[in-house]
């Protein structure tokens, strides 16, 4: 039997892996971070300028929180670029008052109003690629072909808000280190539910929506299982993105919650750990896929019938073409290699040394004995 786990994960930086081939590269991390600074820089401004004739009190200074695939580690650069690109999701907080002293259309047509003029004046400026308004419930400002900064728009009750910006601690001399965030540290999520936060969408409409509460899940997950189920689901995200190059297929958060639901870890094997992925994918994508972090059975399934049954008929196939690569032999390294890189795409490592020959019970002996279970959370994240 033939292993690639080191053909997919690796410790060293440099080595010619799926995972370090699926980082960003440094111009677009710091390309995306200093974008980030930018946009807070420019909204605070712009929220300033709105309603600094518009209250008795001092013009709103609005907070942000860094989201989504970012804050998991998750996040993997497109393997077809474009339409595919890695985006980075900055949430812009404003205090409930706003909300509740209009209309809630009226409040959230200010909102987006702001926010979208300001922004595009900002990409005009940059001269980044283009701003998109398009989106029902954020901002996308587009870097180039590979990057763009999501900014939802929230409103988070007065007294957490209040909180919120007397913990902020200001790290403007850290961004010599470029994954330090500013305006994230000091304060404590855990105080905060879906009901102190609300999500502007385009429609005049606000839903209820505490993203950190997917934050605690991941971690959770991650804690109980071990960094082998990060590195599956970020394996499982680039295998999407090579199967589905419009992005028709399911959504990353959806990928993940599947994955963890019957995820059984198997030291030193994650291409078996991405195999047994596979059939669960094939399985769960043709039913409701449910959030696990709360009780309003919202269904992150969000395809098509037809949609789901493409998705589990990819995933199929791909579970055959692991396990035909895993039984090759040691002189057919070369050719397996090829064939596990067709499944997953041109990040895929080209390296047939790190091809390893194993004994057919190591895998068995590998496997974990039963699943650590995942403590329930509330909550919701509907900007996902």
């Amino acid at each position: 039997m033939l292993s690639f786990h080191r053909n997919l994960v690796s410790s060293t930086s440099d080595a010619d892996t799926y995972l370090n081939n699926l980082d960003l590269r440094l111009l677009q991390r710091s390309r995306l971070i200093a974008a980030r600074r930018l946009v807070r820089k420019q909204l605070r401004q712009a929220f300033a300028n709105a309603t600094a004739n518009m209250m008795d009190e001092r013009p709103l200074n609005p907070a942000f929180f860094t989201q989504g695939s970012w804050s998991y580690n998750t996040i993997n650069r497109g393997t077809h670029v474009p339409p595919q690109q890695a985006d980075m999701d900055d949430g812009c907080y404003l205090p409930m008052d706003f909300v509740t002293s209009s209309t809630p259309k009226r409040a959230a047509d200010w909102y987006f109003g702001v926010a979208d003029s300001a922004l595009r004046q900002l990409v005009a400026e940059q001269a980044w690629e283009a701003y998109d308004s398009s989106k029902s419930t954020c901002c996308r400002v587009i870097l180039d072909k590979e990057s763009h900064v999501d900014v939802p728009l929230y409103a988070i009750s007065q007294e957490k808000f209040s909180e919120l910006k007397r913990s902020l601690v200001t790290m403007e001399k850290s961004f010599t280190q470029p994954d330090v965030i500013e305006d994230e540290f000091a304060f404590d999520w855990s105080m905060v539910s879906d009901k102190d936060v609300l999500l502007a969408q385009r429609d005049g409409r606000w839903k209820p929506s505490e993203p950190k509460i997917v934050h605690r899940w991941v971690e959770a997950a991650v804690a109980a299982h071990g960094g082998q189920l990060r590195d599956t689901w970020r394996a499982a995200k680039g295998w999407r993105d090579q199967q589905f190059p419009k992005g028709d297929g399911p959504s990353s958060i959806c990928l993940m919650v599947m994955i963890e639901g019957k995820f059984r870890k198997v030291p030193g094997r994650t291409d078996e750990a991405l195999r047994q992925a596979m059939i669960t994918i094939s399985k769960a994508i043709l039913q409701p896929v449910i959030a696990p972090w709360d009780d309003t059975n919202e269904n992150l399934n969000r395809l098509a019938t037809e949609a789901r049954r493409a998705v589990a008929q990819h995933a199929e196939n791909t579970e055959f073409e692991i396990s035909q690569c895993m039984l090759g032999r040691d002189n057919q390294a070369g050719e397996m290699l090829r064939r596990f890189k067709r499944q997953m795409g041109r990040h895929f490592s080209d390296d047939v040394s790190r091809v390893e020959v194993v004994r057919a019970p190591a895998v068995v002996r590998s496997h974990a004995p039963a699943a650590v279970p995942i403590p329930a959370l509330r909550g919701d994240n509907r900007s996902a």
